[in-house]
């Protein structure tokens, strides 16, 4: 257990090291979800999940970056968007993005490994 927790805080503090600039576009992410929100499936989904940024707004003032999810529970898929939409302003498609505020951007890297080992320190509260 003690090489695994050595490992772990090896691996984070690289990770602090490189993690100085803003976020760029293709950059994995774990994000905190800053509305008020009920719903804590939601807010459980977004905080322990990464997302990968696809579009970086530079014209909007709402929001700074889009991210991308994978696997999201159908009891939330109404919380995210997609691009395509139908006739009706209904979206179709991937529902699989969410807008989100660079100050809701938790932690961010290159690589996906970097977050997957701050999300098992969190859950395992190391």
């Amino acid at each position: 257990m003690f090489i695994f927790i050595y490992n772990v805080m090896k691996y984070i503090k690289l990770y602090e090291d490189y993690n100085m600039n803003e976020p760029k576009n293709g950059d994995w992410v774990i994000c905190k979800e800053n509305e008020e929100d009920e719903d804590d499936n939601f807010t459980l989904f977004i905080n322990n999940n990464i997302g990968r940024i696809i579009k970086i707004n530079n014209d909007y003032d709402d929001y700074d970056y889009i991210i991308k999810y994978c696997n999201i529970p159908k009891n939330i898929r109404n919380r995210f968007f997609s691009y395509k939409m139908n006739n009706k302003n209904e979206y179709v498609g991937d529902v699989n993005k969410r807008a989100m505020f660079l100050r809701e951007i938790k932690y961010w890297s290159e690589n996906k490994k970097d977050l997957e080992v701050i999300i098992l320190t969190n859950k395992y509260n190391l």
